[in-house]
């Protein structure tokens, strides 16, 4: 049986340990301390993206064609961005080779790279459980709808009664049809990748050690608006309340785009010194490489640690270090979502 990796493993291996390999890794659920860990071994989930067709056979394609052939993409793009000169640079370089004014690297390396982006918006359990819950809370709305309205014109005692009864009925959790979402997430990363590739600025943003942190959802989300205007596509989504299929697949599409469209920045860590910055077209933050101090990085960490709930990873003998207590509650008043100063994330100043 596969083992399907969510983070994939070449962007894991950016964070290892040069000499024995690893990355340390913190299991937020568990509780437990750090380890190190192999990264082929971390955040793989069985047969996540398998599911079986109607003669007996298996269909694999998802993972090991569409997603593997974005992530051998995005590698060699990844090492090219190490490269990025600062902007000015950039630019003249822009104008002696014809690459396109947004963007970093040339127009097919770059779109391989968004749709690569894109797929690690929709590619975790935790995508896939939010639709799941969304869509029984849809179905489950409408049922009680329905029979409330039944009842409000009962007349037999005995209809009444039963009715009462199927509205004290619990509703359990029960999946979506896993080809479909399996389809769902390849579909999306595809239109994702092309608002990426159309309608954003790409920067790199350059530190001068190993500071920076990834976690099980690697794509952060800055929004202009809205309640909630830091997180993962999945925890934006949830908040807008557009996961449901219920409302048509369609329709899901389209707002779940939106969101990407309507952002202000799109952040990747892609190494322990760089992280990919793609900001709107109105922000005019220039293409290229900018060096930022190891102080910056914080900010960079406090984000990941809002949008990540299950772990974060880090290279060996680094200290993980975010905002203080002060300064996260800060940045969550300005991004309008609600501060809450008991959460363990407020106590501590690192990991």
């Amino acid at each position: 049986m596969p083992r399907d990796h969510i983070v994939p493993r070449f962007l894991l291996a950016r964070w290892a340990d040069p000499e024995t390999g690893k990355i340390v890794v913190w299991d937020r659920r568990a509780g437990r301390e750090p380890t190190e860990v192999d990264p082929s071994d971390h955040s793989t989930v069985e047969d996540f993206n398998v599911h079986g067709l109607p003669d007996g056979t298996v269909d694999t394609w998802l993972e090991s064609e569409f997603f593997a052939g974005l992530e051998d993409k995005a590698a060699g793009a990844l090492k090219q961005l190490e490269r990025v000169q600062p902007p000015m640079g950039h630019i003249r370089r822009l104008a002696g080779q014809g690459l396109k004014p947004f963007h970093l690297l040339p127009g097919r390396r770059t779109a391989g790279l968004a749709m690569f982006i894109g797929a690690q918006m929709v590619r975790s359990p935790r995508w896939r459980g939010a639709i799941d819950r969304a869509t029984l809370l849809d179905i489950e709305t409408a049922t009680r709808a329905g029979i409330e309205e039944e009842l409000r014109a009962a007349v037999n005692p005995q209809e009444t009664r039963h009715l009462e009864e199927l509205l004290e009925v619990r509703y359990v959790a029960a999946s979506t049809d896993k080809a479909m979402q399996i389809q769902l997430s390849g579909h999306l990363a595809y239109r994702i990748g092309e608002i990426l590739y159309c309608r954003f600025l790409w920067s790199v943003q350059r530190f001068p050690v190993p500071c920076l942190v990834i976690g099980d959802e690697p794509v952060l989300l800055v929004l202009p608006s809205g309640h909630q205007r830091l997180g993962s596509l999945a925890d934006l989504a949830v908040e807008r309340e557009l996961l449901s299929i219920q409302r048509g697949l369609d329709r899901l599409v389209e707002d779940v785009v939106g969101i990407v469209a309507s952002a202000r920045s799109v952040i990747m860590p892609f190494g322990p010194r760089h992280a990919l910055a793609l900001n709107a077209i109105d922000s005019l933050c220039l293409p290229g490489r900018y060096d930022r101090p190891a102080e910056d990085a914080k900010l960079h960490n406090t984000l990941t640690r809002l949008s990540s709930h299950d772990w974060a990873a880090w290279r060996p003998g680094m200290d993980p270090q975010i905002l203080d207590a002060g300064e996260i509650a800060e940045l969550v008043v300005e991004s309008a979502k609600p501060a809450q100063p008991d959460a363990p994330y407020m106590k501590k100043r690192n990991w």
